[in-house]
């Protein structure tokens, strides 16, 4: 069994829990007889978000990161990464004219029943950068392997579940919100189901918005995380394969601030 585990996100203060990722998640699959690790990682060069919304920064130090330093970080725990891709936000944001993007796409939508424009903003282009690192670290894959896991730097694991590869897709039990999210965090599943999933931010966000998708899940949200939920059951027809696990990782912010995912 190859695995491929992808790993996306502003890298928090994975130093503080690198020993956890290794022997919590990684160590338990390649130990498994016939199991094969794939790390692969995208991240941005500065640990801070600067977001207006859900603003945690006061947690994380303000490391220069850089491949020496990410590449050091995990050798020091014998890690291997398979690829490495280090993004500044400011220049893709500008590349792609992301002002632009969210001044023309958000006219007149909710976030949260709220329609405050510049909260509707904040969070979108908050949740726009999150899946388009799921697009990146997707597009730096090589997808010749039979499962992928979809992670962030800042999750710490119980021991991983090694059932959870008889599944052809799983979510955790988690931030469900009623039936009308889904945990976005930490998920995986057969590679061919999981590449149709990375593949929501070119599909249904970046470039020409696919509002034809998103006005049938609502007139007026625009949550990019409930929008991701539809996405998978709706247009995608996973519903019957989606299998929800209480295997739930949490949140690491810092070690005073360890965050369930409810």
């Amino acid at each position: 069994m190859k695995v491929a585990i992808l790993i996306s996100g502003h890298l928090r203060n994975l130093h503080e829990i690198i020993d956890n990722l290794y022997c919590n998640l990684l160590d338990p699959i390649k130990s498994e007889k016939n199991y094969y690790l794939n790390i692969y990682i995208h991240t941005w060069d500065n640990n801070f978000t600067c977001d207006k919304t859900f603003n945690h920064d006061n947690n994380y130090e303000n490391i220069k990161i850089d491949e020496e330093y990410l590449t050091n970080l995990f050798k020091s725990k014998n890690i291997i990464l398979k690829k490495i891709i280090i993004e500044n936000q400011e220049n893709i944001k500008n590349k792609i004219n992301l002002n632009d993007y969210l001044k023309n796409n958000t006219k007149e939508k909710s976030i949260h029943n709220n329609f405050d424009n510049d909260y509707v903003q904040d969070l979108t282009k908050k949740l726009f950068f999150q899946f388009y690192g799921h697009y990146k670290v997707l597009e730096m894959c090589d997808l010749d392997c039979d499962f992928i896991i979809k992670t962030r730097p800042d999750m710490i694991y119980e021991k991983f579940d090694i059932k959870l590869f008889e599944q052809n897709l799983f979510f955790p039990n988690s931030h469900q919100k009623k039936g009308c999210n889904i945990n976005q965090l930490f998920f995986g599943g057969k590679t061919e189901y999981m590449i149709s999933i990375l593949k929501y931010f070119e599909n249904c966000i970046y470039n020409k918005i696919n509002f034809e998708l998103i006005n049938k899940y609502h007139a007026t949200d625009i949550n990019f995380n409930q929008i991701f939920r539809y996405y998978i059951i709706n247009v995608l027809n996973y519903k019957q394969i989606l299998f929800f696990t209480d295997y739930n990782p949490k949140i690491y912010r810092n070690k005073n601030k360890i965050v369930k995912v409810k």
